[in-house]
Order: C-alpha cells, then sequence, then structure tokens
C-alpha cells in the first residue's frame, strides 16, 4: 500500500515539474523547497529500506519450505520498493535540474 502511494505521489510531482519552470520562481524559495524534497525522500527511501530489512528478519525465521512458496511475493516487493526509490530519487535529480536551469 504505502509504495502503491508512493509511487504515484511521485508520478505526481514529476509530472508538475515542468510546469513548475515555467513560473516565475523565488530562487531562495526553490533552494528551500529542494532541501525539503531531499530531506523526504532521504525519509522515505530509509523507511523502505528498513521495512525490508524487517522483512528479511521475520523470513530467516521461517523454514526453507515456507521460504520458497513467499519466495515469488518477496521478489516483486522488492521490485516494487526498488521502483519507487528509483522514483523518488528521479524527482529530486529533476527538481535539482530546474533549480540549474533558473539560475543559468
Amino acid at each position: 500500500m504505502f509504495l502503491e502511494k508512493e509511487k504515484a505521489a511521485t508520478d505526481t510531482k514529476m509530472a508538475k515539474i515542468p510546469e513548475q519552470g515555467k513560473a516565475d520562481v523565488d530562487i531562495d524559495m526553490s533552494l528551500k523547497d529542494l532541501s525539503v524534497q531531499v530531506e523526504k525522500g532521504k525519509r522515505k527511501a530509509s523507511f523502505i529500506i528498513s521495512i525490508l530489512k524487517d522483512i528479511n528478519q521475520v523470513l530467516e525465521k521461517l523454514p526453507a519450505s515456507n521460504w520458497a512458496t513467499i519466495q515469488p511475493s518477496i521478489s516483486t516487493l522488492r521490485a516494487e520498493a526498488d521502483t519507487v526509490m528509483k522514483k523518488i530519487t528521479n524527482c529530486i535529480k529533476m527538481d535539482l535540474q530546474l533549480l540549474k536551469s533558473l539560475l543559468s
């Protein structure tokens, strides 16, 4: 659920970034916003990593037969987490590129 919401939120934000570049932008506010976005991205990535570590700890306690049953779902979850973290990173990169273009 969290990963789905985060993926949708980053997709929405990435779609809005080109529009932001067209508006008159206060550079100081943009720098502050970028700083906030980086911190949010770091917190979200840390949260995702923490959840995956917790899942791994639980899985290590399971018998091998249960692990084999769960493996496909866990692989899918890890792939989704990777996708979301890449989207978070790309969103921050796009914000930075927009800010760089405004400063040029």
